[in-house]
């Protein structure tokens, strides 16, 4: 399985930050775990091209992560697909107290190939700051937590 293996900065399609492979295929997965890191990471996707994952986890301690484009040009837009394999939903796991982030910056683009479940920890968030395109339906799956509940208004 891939897992994003640079302590930096880095672009998605360099072979050297990855450990098991580049991701980039219908039911991909990819994964960045990250425990120590202090600082927000930023992953560049390329410009002009289309990278297709099934799946993305995110588990690290507190720091974010970015997400962006490289390019320069509105035309040329860098694209980050979710493509899972048949029967399945793709999905964002963000298991984090920190901040995710899809920027707009260098013309980055989510392709929703199909349905795509965006899952946050409790206290982390998931900021889509770019266009979404594509036929797939987007779903957000987070805890609920209301109160005060009934049982909390029993007095014992």
């Amino acid at each position: 399985m891939p897992s994003w293996i640079r302590p930096s900065d880095g672009l998605w399609d360099d072979l050297t930050n990855w450990s098991g492979g580049i991701p980039d295929a219908e039911g991909a997965i990819a994964n960045f775990n990250f425990f120590n890191q202090t600082t927000a990471l930023t992953v560049f996707v390329p410009n002009a091209n289309t990278m297709s994952i099934g799946r993305l986890n995110i588990n690290n301690s507190s720091a974010g992560m970015i997400f962006r484009g490289n390019g320069t040009s509105a035309t040329n837009y860098s694209w980050l697909a979710f493509d899972q394999l048949p029967g399945s939903a793709a999905a964002v796991n963000h298991n984090s107290t920190g901040a995710l982030t899809f920027s707009s910056e260098g013309a980055l683009r989510l392709l929703l190939n199909d349905e795509t479940i965006f899952n946050a920890a409790s206290t982390g968030t998931i900021s889509i700051l770019c266009p979404i395109a594509g036929t797939g339906k987007l779903t957000k799956s987070c805890l609920l937590y209301t109160s005060p509940s009934p049982r909390d208004r029993t007095r014992s």
